[in-house]
């Protein structure tokens, strides 16, 4: 069963979104997967449009996984908060069609970055201050 889950981060101790070729890289994407692996019990690939890199914060990014057996999404979201470090917090998870992220890739033109004063993710998000641009 495919769900979508909306995230927020604070990339402060990240070295950005994307998985990296390097085993000894710390991303968000690697944390994500650990923890759904743990609630899936098998590898659990994620898939997300775009990227942000190292120090980079997300408010509301928004991710794919195929889970194996049904879940409720408030109990999802739960447990894989759970299994996140503070600094990762899950805000929603939701059942979507198989084809949801080709048509998510389709849609996004443009991906909000947020550079944000301070450290953590207090609930529920941390205030803009800095510096916000489009790409």
């Amino acid at each position: 069963m495919r769900f979508a889950a909306k995230i927020a981060y604070d990339g402060s101790r990240f070295s950005g979104w994307q998985k990296q070729p390097k085993a000894t890289e710390n991303t968000v994407q690697e944390h994500v997967e650990r923890a759904l692996a743990t609630l899936n019990g098998r590898s659990t690939p994620v898939v997300a449009a775009g990227r942000t890199d190292k120090g980079v914060h997300a408010l509301e990014r928004v991710i794919s996984f195929d889970m194996a057996a049904p879940w409720e999404p408030r109990k999802l979201r739960n447990a894989l908060d759970a299994n996140l470090p503070r600094s990762i917090s899950v805000s929603r998870v939701a059942p979507v069609p198989r084809r949801f992220q080709r048509q998510a890739e389709r849609r996004l033109e443009g991906v909000r970055i947020f550079r944000v004063e301070g450290t953590g993710v207090p609930a529920p998000y941390p205030p803009l201050r800095l510096e916000e641009r489009a790409l």
